[in-house]
C-alpha cells in the first residue's frame, strides 16, 4: 500500500470513530468544528508558513537572546538598589525598544513580503480563481500578522511582569504602551500589503522592498523619542476625562484610515472590470464627516480658533493624497459597473460622483473640500455671534485674531484645483501610452507640488541680497502660503492677491478638464444581457408558494 493510500485509509478511521454527540465534550467539539470550518484558509496558510520560515525561527531567537541579555545588563547596571529602588521604568523602556523593532519592523515588511512574492511568482493567480475575495486575502494575511504580534508579546510577558515587580511602573502605563504598539504594528502591515499591491513585477517589488526597509527603520528610529516620553511621564493621566476622549478621537481616526487602507488593497488586487472606487470614496468621506465631528467638539470644549485652522488643514491634506489617487484613475467605465449606474435624475446629480473614473474623482474631491470650507465659514460666524467673553477676549490677544477661514480655505481648495487638474491632464496623457496607474498619480502630483516650491524658492535665492519675508512670487508654494495666512502675517490685500494670482491658472485647468469630464458624466446605464439576466434569476432561491388553505394544491392537508 502507497503512502498516499496508508494516509487516505488513516483518515477514513478517524473520521469514522464516533464523536460525542451530547454533554460539555459535545458542546466543545461542535463549536471548534464550526470555527474550524469559519477560519479563513489564508490565515491556516499564511500561519504555518511564518512560524515554520527560517526568518521567524531567527527573528523569535534574536527577541529572546535580546531580551535575556537586556535583563542581565539592566540588573547590573541597577545593582544593589533593584531590591528597594523603582527602576521598573528603566527596564521596561529597553524591552519596549526590544519589542518595537519586532511589531514596526518584522511583521510589517513580513506582511509586505508575503503578498509581494505571491504577486511577483504569479501564486495569486491561482488564489484569484477560487471562491475566495481579495479582502479574504487581506484580512487572512492581516490575521497572521496579527498572530506573529500575540507570539512575540507573549515571549517579553515574562520580562513585562518582571518590570512590573521592580516598581516605578504600573499596570495601566505597560498596558497602554502594549495597547498601542498592536495598533503601529496592524496598520503598518495594512500600509506593507498595499505597498505590495502596487505592482506585480519583480524588480519592481525589490525597489518597494528597499523603500519599505528604510521607512520601516526610520519609524522604529523615532520610537526612540516615544520611549524618552514614556520615560519622562512615568504614568498615565486615568483620572483624567479628557486624557480617555483624546484616546478616543485617536482610535476612531485610526480604524477609519484602517477600514481605507484595507478596502484600497482588496480594490487593487480585484478584477479591473469591477466597481473598486465607491466604497473607497464611501470611506473617505466617511472619515472627513467623522474628523469634521471631533474638531466641532474640541472648538466647544477648548473655544480656541486653532482647531479651525486644524479642520481646513489636515481635511486639505486628506483631500489631496486621496484626490491623487482617484485622477489617475481610468475614465471609460466597463460593461459591468456600467450596468449598475444610477437612472434617476437625483440619482445621477449626487451618486455619479461615487462612480469610478478620473472626472469624477476630481469633482468628489473638490466638491467635498468646498462643501467642508462653507460649513466651517458658517459655524465660525455663528461661534462669533454666541462667543462668550472670555472666548471675545481672547480673540483680541489670540496671535490667530485675524485669522480668516473663507480666503483660507477658498486658497486650499484652489491649489487643490490646480495640482490635482494638472495632475490628471498628464495621466490622461499617460494612459495613452499605457503607463498610467494611480501609484504613478501620487508621484506625479508630489513632482508637480515639488516644482510649485522649488522653482520659485530659487529665484528667491537669486536675488542679490536675502530677503526672508513672504512675498507673492510664492504664491505657487502652498506650504509657506497657506502657513502665512494661518499664522496672520499676510495682509487680507496681500491675501486677495494670492486668490487672484491662483485663480487664473487653477481657472484655465479646470476648463481643460472640463470635457474630459462632461463625457464621464455623460455615460449612461447599460441593459444587461439576457445571459445575465438569466444567470441572476438561476442564482436566486425559488420561494415555494406558501398553502393557503388545504385545497390549494389539489390535496387534503393531512393526506
Amino acid at each position: 500500500m502507497s503512502t498516499l493510500e496508508e494516509a487516505i485509509t488513516a483518515v477514513e478511521v478517524i473520521d469514522d470513530e464516533p464523536r460525542p454527540e451530547s454533554g460539555l465534550w459535545g458542546l466543545l467539539d461542535r463549536a471548534v468544528t464550526a470555527i474550524n470550518q469559519r477560519l479563513n484558509p489564508i490565515l491556516v496558510k499564511e500561519a504555518r508558513q511564518a512560524l515554520k520560515s527560517r526568518q521567524f525561527t531567527v527573528t523569535f531567537t534574536l527577541v529572546l537572546a535580546a531580551a535575556w541579555g537586556w535583563t542581565m545588563l539592566g540588573v547590573a547596571i541597577v545593582g544593589p538598589s533593584v531590591y528597594y529602588g523603582s527602576n521598573g521604568l528603566f527596564l521596561f523602556i529597553g524591552y519596549f525598544v526590544i519589542l518595537s523593532f519586532a511589531l514596526l519592523v518584522v511583521v510589517p515588511f513580513s506582511a509586505f513580503w508575503s503578498l509581494g512574492t505571491e504577486r511577483s511568482d504569479g501564486t495569486y493567480e491561482l488564489l484569484s480563481v477560487t471562491t475566495l475575495t481579495p479582502r479574504h486575502v487581506i484580512t487572512g494575511k492581516l490575521a497572521s500578522s496579527m498572530l506573529q504580534m500575540l507570539v512575540y508579546y507573549s515571549a517579553l510577558a515574562p520580562c513585562l511582569a518582571f518590570t512590573y515587580l521592580l516598581r516605578g511602573i504600573d499596570i495601566p502605563l505597560i498596558g497602554m504602551v502594549l495597547f498601542y504598539m498592536f495598533h503601529a504594528s496592524l496598520g503598518l502591515s495594512a500600509i506593507g500589503l498595499l505597498v505590495a499591491t502596487a505592482t506585480s513585477e519583480r524588480h519592481w517589488q525589490v525597489v518597494l522592498s528597499v523603500f519599505m526597509v528604510v521607512g520601516l527603520l526610520g519609524i522604529f528610529f523615532m520610537s526612540f523619542s516615544v520611549a524618552a516620553l514614556i520615560y519622562e511621564s512615568g504614568g498615565v493621566p486615568i483620572e483624567e476625562p479628557g486624557f480617555w476622549i483624546a484616546n478616543l478621537a485617536v482610535l476612531s481616526v485610526f480604524w477609519g484610515y484602517f477600514a481605507l487602507v484595507v478596502q484600497a488593497s482588496s480594490a487593487q488586487l480585484d478584477f479591473p472590470s469591477n466597481n473598486r472606487s465607491t466604497k473607497l470614496r464611501v470611506v473617505m468621506l466617511f472619515q472627513q464627516l467623522l474628523f469634521l465631528g471631533w474638531m466641532t467638539y474640541g472648538i466647544y470644549l477648548s473655544e480656541e480658533r486653532f482647531f479651525f485652522v486644524l479642520l481646513l488643514t489636515f481635511s486639505g491634506i486628506h483631500w489631496a493624497v486621496m484626490g491623487a489617487f482617484m485622477v489617475g484613475e481610468a475614465g471609460e467605465l466597463s460593461l459591468r459597473v456600467r450596468r449598475q449606474l444610477p437612472q434617476s435624475f437625483l440619482g445621477r446629480a449626487f451618486f455619479t460622483w461615487f462612480n469610478p473614473g478620473s472626472g469624477s474623482g476630481y469633482v468628489f474631491t473638490l466638491g467635498s473640500y468646498l462643501a467642508l470650507v462653507v460649513l466651517t465659514v458658517i459655524a465660525e460666524a455663528i461661534w462669533r455671534q454666541a462667543a462668550p467673553a472670555s472666548y471675545t477676549q481672547s480673540l483680541t490677544v489670540s496671535w490667530m485674531k485675524d485669522f480668516n477661514p473663507l480666503t483660507y480655505g477658498l486658497t486650499m481648495c484652489l491649489y487643490l484645483a490646480g495640482y490635482l487638474g494638472l495632475t490628471r491632464l498628464i495621466m490622461l496623457l499617460l494612459r495613452r501610452a499605457g503607463w498610467g496607474t494611480m501609484f504613478m498619480s501620487l508621484l506625479v502630483t508630489i513632482l508637480l507640488i515639488l516644482l510649485g516650491c522649488g522653482i520659485p524658492l530659487s529665484i528667491h535665492l537669486m536675488e542679490p541680497f536675502w530677503r526672508s519675508e513672504y512675498s507673492l512670487l510664492e504664491a505657487s508654494n502652498p506650504f509657506w502660503t497657506l502657513m502665512e495666512m494661518s499664522e496672520d502675517s499676510l495682509p487680507i490685500g496681500e491675501q486677495l492677491a494670492v486668490l487672484a494670482l491662483l485663480g487664473l491658472p487653477t481657472g484655465l485647468i479646470v476648463l481643460l478638464n472640463l470635457p474630459t469630464i462632461a463625457r464621464e458624466v455623460q455615460q449612461v446605464r447599460a441593459a444587461k444581457p439576457r445571459r445575465v439576466v438569466e444567470d441572476d434569476k438561476s442564482l436566486q432561491p425559488t420561494a415555494e408558494p406558501l398553502r393557503k388553505n388545504p385545497w390549494d394544491d389539489g390535496q387534503p392537508a393531512n393526506a
